[in-house]
């Protein structure tokens, strides 16, 4: 009978519940292109959220001929949305990259 009513005060005394703060996410196609991945989303403020995305490729193709596909990423991108975070369209700026 504790317990029901311990679950009972858990349960009403809920005032309200915070909206989505953190997205995660997989790009299927660099898995299928054996590059696993991870992206984050944190949301900053009502309309704008922080993307980064992270893969790394430690796959040996080809052992015979001495070639590899062997690579790493990451992406950060900052994301202003049209309506709230997390909802609707979005426009996005990220860092350029330089080529070594």
């Amino acid at each position: 009978m504790k317990k029901l009513l311990l679950l009972g005060i858990a349960l009403f005394s809920v005032q309200a519940l915070l909206a989505q703060k953190i997205g995660i996410k997989n790009n299927l196609i660099y898995d299928a292109l054996l590059t696993p991945n991870l992206g984050l989303e944190f949301g900053l403020g009502e309309k704008t959220t922080l993307d980064v995305v992270g893969g790394y490729n430690w796959f040996d193709l080809n052992k015979d001929k001495n070639k590899k596909l062997k690579h790493w990423l990451v992406q950060p991108e900052i994301r202003f949305w049209s309506c709230e975070a997390f909802n609707g369209f979005f426009w996005g700026g990220t860092r350029p990259r330089r080529r070594i």
